[in-house]
């Protein structure tokens, strides 16, 4: 009967701490935790897990470290949950050379690490930009998955090494690794941050044949590439294909077909697509003024550009450097023309 009753007790902490870490409750699961040493009742490998869990979901990295070392003091062996989730919270607190480490203490005392560990510490390397040391576990894996890719691809992707990114999805190709829409994102992205509008339109081409379909996330990408470099034409024929997809076009995707036109010279159409945020349900917001105040001042619109200056306070908006620049930029271009007009006159009606 004693031992049903600590075994009941048991359960019923353990129940607690699941409780606490699914509320993402870590203090408490962690309270709890020590007070069942505190009432003599029997702290296991799965209520450890638990609370490390609760830790590693809002990323208490250091918290979740000193419940494997108590689990060693109280002679119970972490199990592979217990390094996989104490890998996962170092990934949340962008700590990828503990990962390492812990990855490392895995292959050497054990448990022996499965996929979920090699990915997590992946995704922990992914976090910091750290794309050699993301390839590089990327090999140890004995069976990468589609997960593994993607955060190795988005591992270069915070990098900016879009050409190994664009290697990795067609490595995934080639070892018969099923792509995903997140792993194509990724490496979009990094096309995008790179300049590389024509290989993110390829990438974004791919997809259907990779039976995919972009998102809002991929659209974006694309869109954003395309801005980088004035591609006002493109931009907004992707603009449009939000509707066709039953995708929401959000601030994202009018803002970056704002920049694309005001850096093709399209001033009109960049303001016709700021006009049209309400109608879309979508608010403008700093980037998207900016953005118009830039048009204007490329196509010397400058009492446009005043315009838009003087309704931010009406949109609860402050003009920032790049607003007041922006403005100065339109009125000293809107100076010169106007200055172009005028001696253009007086040599049309001088005296010949």
């Amino acid at each position: 009967m004693d031992q049903l009753q600590v075994r009941a007790d048991t359960v019923a902490f353990g129940a607690s701490i699941t409780a606490c870490e699914r509320g993402s409750q870590w203090e408490q699961a962690v309270s709890l935790l020590r007070a069942m040493d505190g009432i003599t009742v029997h702290r296991d490998v799965v209520s450890y897990n638990a609370a490390v869990s609760a830790c590693e979901n809002v990323g208490q990295w250091l918290a979740a470290l000193q419940l494997l070392d108590a689990m060693g003091a109280a002679t119970i062996h972490p199990d592979a949950i217990t390094f996989n989730s104490c890998i996962s919270a170092c990934e949340k607190g962008q700590q990828w050379q503990v990962a390492l480490v812990l990855l490392q203490l895995m292959y050497t005392v054990g448990p022996h690490p499965d996929l979920i560990s090699c990915n997590a510490a992946i995704s922990a390397c992914a976090q910091c930009s750290e794309w050699r040391v993301a390839l590089w576990l990327l090999g140890l894996a004995e069976a990468p998955n589609g997960i593994s890719f993607s955060a190795a691809i988005s591992a270069c992707e915070k990098a900016w090494q879009w050409q190994v990114a664009c290697s990795l999805l067609q490595e995934m190709q080639a070892r018969h690794v099923r792509s995903n829409v997140i792993a194509c994102n990724a490496a979009l992205s990094a096309c995008e941050s790179c300049g590389e509008w024509q290989r993110a339109l390829v990438l974004l081409a791919a997809m259907p044949a990779l039976s995919l379909t972009p998102d809002s996330i991929t659209f974006n990408a694309a869109l954003s590439a395309c801005a980088c470099e004035g591609e006002w034409q493109l931009a907004l024929h992707l603009l449009s294909l939000f509707a066709d997809e039953r995708l929401g076009a959000d601030d994202i995707s009018y803002n970056s077909a704002i920049s694309a036109c005001a850096k093709g010279d399209q001033w009109e159409r960049a303001l016709w697509i700021f006009s049209n945020f309400e109608s879309q349900s979508v608010r403008r917001d700093l980037i998207s003024y900016n953005a118009a105040i830039s048009a204007c001042a490329r196509g010397r619109q400058w009492r446009r550009a005043l315009q838009l200056l003087g309704a931010m306070p009406a949109e609860s908006l402050e003009p920032d450097e790049i607003s007041f620049n922006a403005a100065i930029n339109a009125c000293c271009k809107g100076q010169g023309a106007a200055l172009d007009s005028s001696s253009g006159a007086d040599a049309r009606s001088a005296p010949s």
